[in-house]
């Protein structure tokens, strides 16, 4: 799968991108939206995934995701943050836009979301032969009961969100 990597802080991101490639997929990271949205109106470049964080040094990831999302129809969007609020969730759970808190490991979040039922093909590797083919991983719209992370009210009654487990990449 092509993969477009937005997120501002590079020593994450040359994490990120080398936990992907090693699961066969072809990345190319970017720092800003605006590098984002070159990378996207490339005609040459054929992205099947949009992985964005979300605060990022020009705007946020969400923002970002709701402008570009339906001019590029044959591209998934997820969303990754550390520092996601009740409202951001709220509004990425209205939009149908899968999101995965930070600290993760990258090389788990296609397996996630699949989990998540948000991805519905299997992982395959990427050639540059099949780069122009129709993706193989589309989102699936969510159905009204399933979210990527499930609220649940904490006994001094404000909203926390389920825990990523490392040994078993979960959440």
């Amino acid at each position: 799968m092509k993969i477009l990597l937005l997120e501002d802080e590079k020593d994450l991101s040359a994490s990120a991108v080398m936990q992907l490639e090693i699961k066969g997929h072809k990345v190319h990271p970017v720092y800003d939206i605006a590098e984002a949205r070159e990378a996207l109106a490339n005609p040459d470049q054929k992205y099947q995934m949009v992985i964005a964080d979300h605060q990022l040094p020009d705007g946020k990831g969400i923002h970002f995701v709701e402008e570009v999302r339906d001019a590029h129809p044959h591209c998934s969007f997820a969303i990754v943050s550390g520092c996601l609020l009740s409202e951001d969730v709220e509004r990425l759970e209205r939009l149908k836009i899968p999101y995965l808190r930070k600290p993760l490991i990258y090389s788990k979040v296609l397996d996630q979301l699949r989990r998540m039922h948000t991805i519905n093909a299997p992982v395959q590797q990427v050639s540059e032969a099949s780069e122009d083919a129709p993706p193989e991983d589309p989102l699936r719209p969510f159905q009204s009961n399933q979210h990527p992370l499930s609220l649940r009210k904490s006994r001094s009654g404000k909203s926390v969100s389920g825990s990523f487990n490392y040994s078993t990449g979960t959440i």
